[in-house]
């Protein structure tokens, strides 16, 4: 991901959302020892890879005629 400006957002999850993010933190953490990996550090990098597999699928699809 490219070192932009963050920008803030909040929306609500149910709380077994939280625990899954808060699941993959801890091993992301485990992965570097000495490396803490936050939630918001999951999210953004969660987020950013379901984008991109949604942007290369959508790029090998077919796409439809309207009308």
């Amino acid at each position: 991901m490219e070192k932009d400006a963050m920008v803030q957002i909040s929306f609500r999850v149910p709380p077994t959302l939280i625990e899954r993010l808060d699941g993959w933190a801890e091993r992301r953490s485990r992965e570097v020892p000495g490396r803490t990996v936050a939630r918001a550090d999951v999210m953004r990098e969660l987020l950013s890879e379901a984008l991109d597999r949604l942007d290369e699928e959508s790029k090998s699809k077919p796409r439809r005629k309207r009308g």
